[in-house]
C-alpha cells in the first residue's frame, strides 16, 4: 500500500499532466483498444492505482485488438489471480536471473499521430529476482521507419513500465527493446502512425430509458475516433431524428465543441419514441434508442366521460357513465399510484343538495377507467365536481364543465295533485269529504299536476288522464256509470291537465280521477247534480208516450180519455214542482183516409196542476178517426207535439182493403202474404184485432191454359189454394198462400167475430166486402229458371257452311211452367269435335238473341265443315241435356277457290295425253260431297301463231277431255294436244246448284251456258312430239350417187307425226349405213346435226367402191321416207367443175368450210371451193373433228360463209383414210353438248 502514492508521482514525472483533460489527450478519459494476449487476464497487481469510480477508467491498447485492458481492472485481480500465476509460472521462483520468458509485453501496431500511446512492460518474477529490475536496464533503439516517434520509458512500479510513444508524421517505424542486455522476444515492435478518423462503434450516446410527459429530457452525445479521443470533426454532419407518438416540435442541441453534444426535448403524449443519432450517413453504437415517456400527476379538468348518466337522468334510477382519469396533457392514466384517490359528486344548483357517486377503477386494455354509477331523487339541474388526492397528499379538485340534468321518474298517480272548482254551485262536508252540488248543466272544473313517486313536478307527461264517473242510485249501493255527463280532459304538455265535468243528468255521482293507473291525491270524491228549471220542449205526455201504435196514441170514441204531462228541465229532468199550465188542443188531421164526418173546429182543454211536477189534461170526441194533438204552454210546445191520435171506431168489419205491401203477384212455389186492413162504417181502421179471417183463393175459369209437361196435373190445378191466416192485432190480417201452378186467381175473404161467440148462437161466417166492390185478385207466375227443365224446340242441328241457321231454347223453372220473360243468360260454345294433332281448336261461331218470353234463338254460323260439340250453360253451369253436336255441310263449289294443279296447264306435247288435276272448294275451303259436277276444257291457239292450212284463225278448237272424279273433291282432266305452238286453255263450270251472288273470275254467270261459266284461263306452251320415222325425209345430191373416193351429203329433216319440226330424243338414234348390191356394208358414213338448224342432220358416205348402191337412213330403228335409196357411185374421172351446185340451198362439206378458214378465202360458190379442194391434192386431207361446233351464218344476198372461231391446223387436219370407218356413227349432240361446243 505504501507504493501506491511512489507509482502516482512516477507517472506524474513521465507524462508531466497525469490526467488527460479535454485541453490535451493523454491518458485521461478516452479509452484505448489493446492487443489480445493469452497472459491478459492474469498479468496485474493489487494496487489501486486509479480507483476513482467518477473519473473513465484509465485504457492503453490500439486500434484493431478486440479486448480492452483496463489497469484498474487488472489491479484489482492481481490479488485474486496472484497464487494463480504462481502456479502458472512455477520457475519464477527457482531462477535468480531474468529470463526471456520472465516479462509480458502489451505491444501496440498502431498509433495516431500527434497522441501518445503507451504500451506496457510487466516482470512476471520481480519477487523472486535476486536483483530488482529499473527503468535503466531498459534499452529503447530506434531502428528504421519514415516516422520517427518520441521514446519516453516510464516506471510505475517494481513490476510495471510504460513506453510512451508520441508521432509527429504518418508512416511505419520499427524499435528495439532490451532489458540487462537481453531482447525481449517481441522485439523489434511495428509501429504504424495514422491520422484520426471518426468511429461510429466507439461513438455513443447516454439515453434515460424512460421519464414523465412534460419532463425535460437530457441526452449526452459522445463523437470518438477509432483510438477512443474525442472526435469534434463529427458535428458538422451530426443527424438526431425524434419520432414516436406524436411530433415533437421544440427540440434543441447543443455543440460542445468538443465531440460532445446535448439533447434536450419535452413530450406531452405517452408513449415509446426512438432516438436515431447518425454522423457521415451511420449510425452511433447503439443507435437508435427507445425512451419510453410515462403519464405524469393526473388532471380532473382533463377527465373525460362517456355514458348517458352523464349527461341526463332519471330520478330514482340508477345511472352509470365510464370515467377516464387523464393527466394535465390529456394521456390516459396507465396505472393508479398506491395512495391516489378519486371523489365525485353532484350538487344541484337551485338547492344545494349533494349526491354521492361510486367509483370503481378498472382496467380497460393499457387504460384505467373508473366505472361510476349514482341516484338522485330530486329532479334538477346538477353540476359534478371531481376531486383526486395523491400520494403526497395533495389534492386537486374541478367542477366538470357539463351539467346533468335529472328528469323526473314515471308518473304516480298517488303523489299527483287535484283541485276541484265550480262557478255554478257549493260544496259540503260529508263523511269528512267534500260533497259538491250544481245544477245540471254546470261545469265541474279540475286541476291536475303530475308527480313522479318522489314529489317532482314532471314537465312534460306522456300518460292520459282518465276521468270516470258514477251515477249512484239513492235506494242501492251498487254504482253504475252515469249517462249525461260530458267528461273532458285535456293535456297541456307542460305536466299538467285541465278538465271539465258537465252533467246533464240529475242524481249523485261519484268520480275517479286517475293517472298512470293510480287514484290521484283527492280522489274520488262526491258530486250531486241538481234538476234545472222547467223547461217546455222537454216535458212530455207520459201515458201517450205508453200506448204509441205506429207513431200515435188510440182512444176510444164517446169516453173521456187523461193524458199526463211531466214537467222536465232542458236536459230531461223530472221537475218536483209545480207552477205551470198546459193547454192541449185537438185537430183532425186533414190527410186521415177516412169518409166519416169530421170537424175541422179545433177543440182546447186545460190543465190541472198536481203540484209534483206532473199535470193531467182531460180530453173527449165522438168521431172516429186520426187526431193531432198539441200541447202548449206560453205558445210552445211539448217534446213530441203535436201528437197523432187515433180514435177507434166500431168494431164491426164493414169493408176490407188491400195493403200496398201485399203480393198480388207471386212467384210460383213461394209463399206470398196477401194482407187486409178492417175498416167500420165511418172507414176507420180497426187498431184490435180478434176476427176470424175464411179466405179462399181459386183459379179464375177464364184464365188461358198453360201448357205443361204433364197433363195429368191440370185437375190439381183447379182445387183452391191452402192459405194461412195471422191476425196482426193492429186491424190487419195477413193471408199466406202458395202455389205451383203460373195464372190468375180470385179470392174470397168471409169473417166472424170470436169475441161475440161466447154466451151467443155461433153465426154462419160472412163474406167480406172490398172496399169500392172491387174483386180482390191475385197472380202466379213462373219463379226462376231451372236447368234442367230448359228444353229445345225446332232441332236444327245441320247447316250448311256459311249459312246462318238456329235452334231454339225455351227455358222454364222447376215445377215446369215456361217463363214469359227474358234476362236468363244463356252461353253457347262449339268446337270442331276432330282434329289433327298439334292443331289449334276450331270454334264455331254462336249468338243468343234474347225473345223477351222465355225462348231464345241459339244462331250459329259455321265456315269449316265437320261435326261440332256444342255446350250450353244457362247462368253459368253447364247443362248436359242441351248439349248437342252441331254438323257444318261443305257449300257449294266456289270457283274462285278451286285449285288448277298439274303439268297440264303448263306445257304439254303432241300426241301425248296430258292431264290436271281441278280441286274443289268451297269459298271457306271446305271440299265439297258434290259428284258428278261439271267441267268443260277448251284449247285455242294463240293469236300470233301462224294457222295450220286448212283451219279457221277464229274458231276455237275443241280437244276431247275426259273428267275423272278421284274422291275428296278431286276431278283429273286430260285432253290431247295435236298442234304445237302456243294455246289458251279454256275451264268452263256448270255447278249441280246454283246459289245467286256468286262470284266467277272474269264475270259471274246468271244461266247455264257454258261461255257464260268460265273459271279458268292460261295460255299452255304445246311442243313438238316425239320424232317419227314416218314423216321424216331426205334430200340433197347425195341421194343420187357421187364419186368414188368422194363424199356425198343428204340432208335428213326430222319432224313428228304431226309434221312439227323435232330433235329425236335421247334414246332415239338417227343412223345411216351404206349398202352395195350384195347386201354389205361398204364405205364410211357419218351422221351430225347442221348448225343453224334444229331439226336438220347432214349425212356423210364415201367408198371407193364403184357401181349400184342403197343409202339406209333409219330414225329409231325405222327407215324415213323413200330410205332405204338406191344411188350409184361412178369413176373419179369426172371433173370437179361437173358437179352439180345448188347456190340457193347450199348443203356445205366440213372439209371444204375447214380449208376455207385455214386460208381465210371468202368464197361465194360451190364450184370455187371445189376448185380449191382439187388444188390441195383431191381432197386427200380431211376434217378430223366433225363434232367440234362451226358456227355459220348465211348471207341471203352475197351467198358467202364466215368462220367465226380459230381453229389450229395440226389439231384439224389428219389423213382422210385414217379417220373414217365402215363402223362410224355419229349421234345427234345433246342439248348440253351443243351449248358447250357454242
Amino acid at each position: 500500500m505504501e507504493m501506491i502514492p511512489k507509482m502516482a508521482s512516477v507517472v506524474a514525472q513521465a507524462s508531466g499532466v497525469s490526467l488527460r483533460t479535454p485541453e490535451n489527450s493523454h491518458l485521461g478519459l478516452s479509452p484505448s483498444t489493446s492487443s489480445q494476449s493469452a497472459l491478459g487476464p492474469y498479468v496485474g497487481r493489487t494496487y489501486d492505482l486509479v480507483e476513482d469510480e467518477d473519473r473513465q477508467p484509465f485504457y492503453v491498447g490500439m486500434r484493431g485488438v478486440e479486448r480492452k485492458f483496463s489497469l484498474c481492472k487488472e489491479v484489482r485481480e492481481m490479488r485474486e489471480l496472484d497464487k494463480l500465476m504462481k502456479n502458472f509460472n512455477p520457475a519464477l521462483t527457482d531462477k535468480p536471473e531474468l529470463r526471456v520468458d520472465d516479462y509480458f509485453v502489451d505491444s501496440i501496431r498502431e498509433v495516431a499521430v500527434g497522441i501518445p500511446a503507451y504500451m506496457r512492460m510487466w516482470i512476471l518474477n520481480t519477487a523472486t529476482l535476486r536483483k530488482k529490475v529499473t527503468w535503466e536496464d531498459f534499452d529503447l533503439h530506434f531502428l528504421s521507419g519514415v516516422s520517427r516517434p518520441k521514446f519516453t520509458l516510464r516506471q510505475l512500479s517494481d513490476d510495471l513500465f510504460v513506453i510512451e510513444i508520441v508521432a509527429h508524421l504518418q508512416g511505419a517505424c520499427v524499435f528495439g527493446v532490451k532489458c540487462r542486455g537481453i531482447t525481449l522476444k517481441d522485439s523489434p515492435f511495428h509501429i504504424h502512425a495514422v491520422n484520426p478518423q471518426w468511429s461510429p462503434t466507439n461513438s455513443f450516446a447516454v439515453v434515460p430509458t424512460q421519464t414523465f410527459c412534460g419532463d425535460v429530457v437530457r441526452v449526452d452525445i459522445t463523437c470518438k475516433d477509432q483510438f477512443g479521443y474525442l472526435y469534434p470533426g463529427a458535428s458538422d454532419t451530426l443527424d438526431i431524428s425524434l419520432s414516436g407518438p406524436a411530433v415533437i416540435d421544440k427540440m434543441k442541441v447543443k455543440d460542445n465543441k468538443d465531440g460532445s453534444h446535448v439533447l434536450f426535448f419535452k413530450a406531452t403524449k405517452i408513449g415509446r419514441y426512438k432516438i436515431e443519432v447518425s454522423a457521415f450517413n451511420d449510425n452511433i453504437r447503439g443507435s437508435p434508442y427507445e425512451i419510453l415517456v410515462l403519464p405524469t400527476r393526473p388532471d380532473p379538468n382533463q377527465t373525460k366521460m362517456e355514458g348517458e348518466g352523464c349527461k341526463k337522468a332519471v330520478a330514482g334510477c340508477v345511472h352509470e357513465f365510464v370515467m377516464e382519469p387523464r393527466d394535465k396533457y390529456g394521456n390516459s392514466r396507465l396505472v393508479l399510484q398506491s395512495g391516489e384517490k378519486w371523489n365525485a359528486e353532484l350538487v344541484e344548483v337551485n338547492t344545494g343538495e349533494k349526491v354521492k357517486i361510486d367509483m370503481k377503477p378498472v382496467k380497460s386494455g393499457k387504460k384505467v377507467l373508473f366505472h361510476c354509477d349514482y341516484r338522485a331523487f330530486k329532479a334538477g339541474k346538477y353540476e359534478m365536481t371531481l376531486s383526486v388526492t395523491e400520494e403526497d397528499g395533495m389534492v386537486l379538485s374541478a367542477a366538470m364543465p357539463n351539467h346533468i340534468v335529472v328528469l323526473p321518474g314515471i308518473t304516480s298517480g298517488k303523489k299527483s295533485i287535484l283541485t276541484v272548482s265550480t262557478t255554478n254551485g257549493y260544496w259540503t262536508m260529508r263523511d269528512q269529504k267534500k260533497v259538491w252540488q250544481l245544477k245540471a248543466g254546470s261545469n265541474l272544473d279540475l286541476a291536475v299536476q303530475s308527480c313522479d313517486k318522489f314529489g317532482n313536478y314532471k314537465r312534460k307527461e306522456i300518460s292520459q288522464l282518465v276521468c270516470r264517473a258514477e251515477y249512484m242510485e239513492e235506494t242501492s249501493d251498487s254504482a253504475a256509470v252515469g249517462a249525461g255527463l260530458d267528461v273532458k280532459v285535456n293535456n297541456n304538455r307542460d305536466g299538467t291537465f285541465k278538465g271539465s265535468i258537465t252533467g246533464t243528468k240529475a242524481g249523485k255521482y261519484l268520480c275517479h280521477v286517475k293517472l298512470a293507473d293510480e287514484e290521484v291525491d283527492y280522489s274520488p270524491f262526491y258530486f250531486t247534480l241538481m234538476p234545472a228549471f222547467l223547461h217546455v220542449p222537454s216535458c212530455v205526455a207520459l201515458d201517450m208516450m205508453k200506448n204509441v201504435i205506429k207513431g200515435g196514441v188510440t182512444g176510444l170514441v164517446g169516453e173521456e180519455n187523461i193524458v199526463v204531462v211531466q214537467g222536465r228541465d232542458r236536459f230531461g229532468n223530472n221537475v218536483d214542482m209545480g207552477g205551470h199550465d198546459f193547454c192541449a188542443i185537438l185537430q183532425f188531421k186533414p190527410d186521415a183516409h177516412t169518409v166519416g164526418k169530421v170537424s175541422t173546429k179545433p177543440i182546447s182543454f186545460m190543465s190541472k196542476d198536481n203540484r209534483d211536477g206532473t199535470y193531467s189534461i182531460t180530453y173527449k170526441t165522438n168521431v172516429s178517426g186520426d187526431y193531432s194533438m198539441s200541447i202548449v204552454s206560453f205558445a210552445k210546445h211539448i217534446m213530441h207535439s203535436p201528437i197523432p191520435l187515433c180514435m177507434k171506431g166500431q168494431r164491426d168489419i164493414a169493408s176490407v182493403i188491400v195493403d200496398q205491401s201485399s203480393n198480388v203477384r207471386a212467384v210460383a212455389g213461394e209463399r206470398a202474404r196477401l194482407r187486409i186492413i178492417a175498416l167500420d162504417t165511418f172507414d176507420n181502421r180497426q187498431l184490435s184485432g180478434g176476427m176470424t179471417m175464411y179466405p179462399e183463393i181459386t183459379l179464375r175459369a177464364k184464365t188461358n191454359k198453360m201448357i205443361l209437361q204433364d197433363p195429368l196435373l191440370e185437375k190439381d190445378r183447379r182445387k183452391p189454394l191452402r192459405t194461412e191466416v195471422v191476425d196482426n192485432n193492429d186491424g190487419s190480417y195477413d193471408i199466406f198462400y202458395e202455389s205451383r201452378y203460373i195464372g190468375e186467381y180470385n179470392v174470397i175473404i168471409k169473417y166472424s167475430d170470436e169475441n161475440n161467440k161466447a154466451g151467443k148462437q155461433e153465426q154462419a161466417p160472412q163474406q167480406v166486402k172490398i172496399k169500392n166492390g172491387q174483386f180482390l185478385r191475385v197472380q202466379i207466375v213462373a219463379a226462376e229458371v231451372d236447368r234442367s227443365s230448359c228444353t229445345i224446340s225446332d232441332p236444327h242441328f245441320t247447316a250448311e257452311a256459311g249459312i246462318r241457321s238456329h235452334f231454339t231454347i225455351i227455358t222454364a223453372d222447376r215445377y215446369k211452367n215456361r217463363l214469359h220473360k227474358g234476362g236468363v243468360r244463356i252461353d253457347v260454345q262449339a268446337w270442331k269435335e276432330y282434329l289433327p294433332e298439334g292443331s289449334d281448336d276450331v270454334l264455331l261461331e254462336c249468338e243468343v238473341e234474347d225473345n223477351n218470353d222465355g225462348s231464345y234463338h241459339v244462331h250459329y254460323t259455321g265456315k269449316i265443315s265437320g261435326a261440332y260439340v256444342s255446350e250450353i250453360s244457362v247462368n253459368g253451369e253447364k247443362v248436359e241435356a242441351l248439349s248437342q253436336k252441331v254438323t257444318i255441310l261443305p257449300g257449294l263449289t266456289d270457283p274462285t277457290a278451286c285449285i288448277f294443279e298439274g303439268e297440264g296447264i303448263h306445257t304439254a306435247k303432241c300426241g301425248e295425253q296430258a292431264s290436271f288435276t281441278i280441286v274443289t272448294k268451297d269459298k271457306f275451303g271446305n271440299i265439297p260431297d258434290h259428284v258428278n259436277e261439271k267441267f268443260q276444257v277448251f284449247l285455242q291457239p294463240h293469236a300470233h301463231v301462224k294457222q295450220v292450212k286448212g283451219q279457221d284463225s277464229n274458231s276455237t278448237t275443241r280437244v276431247r277431255a275426259k273428267s275423272i272424279y278421284n274422291g275428296n273433291g278431286e276431278y283429273k282432266i286430260e285432253y290431247l294436244p295435236r298442234k304445237a305452238c302456243l294455246h289458251q286453255l279454256f275451264v268452263f263450270y256448270l255447278p249441280v246448284k246454283k246459289r245467286p251472288g256468286w262470284s266467277l273470275v272474269r264475270q259471274s254467270y246468271v244461266t247455264d251456258e257454258w261461255s257464260s261459266s268460265l273459271i279458268f284461263k292460261c295460255t299452255i306452251d304445246i311442243s313438238a312430239g316425239r320424232a317419227c320415222a314416218s314423216t321424216t325425209t331426205a334430200k340433197g345430191n347425195g341421194l343420187g350417187g357421187t364419186l368414188a373416193g368422194r363424199p356425198g351429203v343428204v340432208a335428213v329433216n326430222v319432224r313428228d307425226r304431226f309434221n312439227h319440226p323435232q330433235v329425236p330424243d335421247e334414246d332415239q338414234e338417227l343412223a345411216a349405213e351404206l349398202i352395195d348390191k350384195d347386201g354389205n356394208s361398204v364405205g364410211t358414213t357419218t351422221v351430225s346435226q347442221r348448225e343453224g338448224s334444229t331439226n336438220e342432220f347432214i349425212v356423210i358416205y364415201r367408198s371407193h367402191q364403184e357401181g349400184e348402191h342403197k343409202l339406209s337412213i333409219t330414225l329409231d330403228g325405222q327407215h324415213i321416207v323413200r330410205s332405204p335409196f338406191s344411188m350409184t357411185i361412178q369413176s373419179n374421172d369426172i371433173k370437179v367443175e361437173e358437179l352439180r351446185v345448188h347456190n340457193n340451198d347450199l348443203i356445205w362439206d366440213s372439209d371444204i368450210a375447214l380449208m376455207w378458214e385455214q386460208k381465210h378465202v371468202a368464197v361465194g360458190s360451190a364450184k370455187a371451193a371445189a376448185d380449191y379442194l382439187s388444188q390441195r391434192g383431191g381432197g386427200s386431207t380431211q376434217v378430223v373433228s366433225i363434232a367440234e361446233a362451226l358456227l355459220e351464218s348465211e348471207d341471203r344476198f352475197g351467198h358467202y360463209i364466215q368462220r367465226k372461231k380459230t381453229m389450229s391446223l395440226h389439231s384439224r387436219i389428219a389423213n382422210l383414210a385414217e379417220f373414217y370407218t365402215p363402223s362410224t356413227r355419229i349421234r345427234r349432240p345433246t342439248a348440253g353438248s351443243r351449248g358447250s361446243a357454242r
